[in-house]
């Protein structure tokens, strides 16, 4: 939960009086929406699903994580990499928001096996949902590969890093 102070009314000249507001945080967000999505989509809310879900959000999120940690990566060699990491992040709020089957099959391939961002929402929602995988005709059960994506995407971007480290040389002041 995330505290937000502010001040919203005034008691007495000059004298302001805090309110506090409790606004939830993301993950709270998230939790809800799953919490009624769940029975809607009529999926059996089990010790399994819950594993399940769980070991896709990590996946998705060391996903994330790979993806910031190499465009950072890249400030070791270049000055500016603002504009590339706000272009990876567009682009990855962009190409999660829809199922990958309406692009074409040259981005279907990008979007799932170079940049994984399928992998975050779209193969996690095929097996969630037990719905056949038709963007590439792959086994519905891909989805089931997100933490392990993850945790390679992750690791390579984690190596990446550490050779940026070896490499850096300072700023020369």
């Amino acid at each position: 939960m995330i505290r937000v102070h502010h001040r919203l009314s005034w008691r007495g000249v000059g004298r302001p009086v805090r309110n506090d507001a409790v606004v939830p945080g993301d993950g709270f967000l998230a939790l809800l929406t799953l919490v009624v999505a769940i029975p809607i989509a009529g999926l059996h809310l089990g010790a399994t699903l819950v594993l399940l879900v769980l070991a896709i959000v990590a996946g998705g999120a060391l996903i994330d994580l790979g993806i910031s940690l190499t465009v950072a990566t890249l400030s070791f060699w270049f000055v500016r990499v603002d504009t590339l990491r706000w272009a990876a992040m567009s682009l990855e709020q962009d190409f999660t928001r829809y199922p990958i089957s309406i692009y074409g099959r040259a981005l279907r391939l990008v979007l799932a096996f170079v940049l994984p961002f399928a992998f975050m929402n779209y193969f996690p929602a095929t097996v969630l949902l037990q719905k056949q995988e038709i963007g590439l005709g792959l086994n519905p059960l891909v989805g089931v590969l997100t933490p392990a994506i993850g945790l390679a995407w992750f690791g390579v971007s984690y190596a990446f890093w550490r050779v940026g480290l070896r490499h850096y040389q300072g700023t020369g002041s």
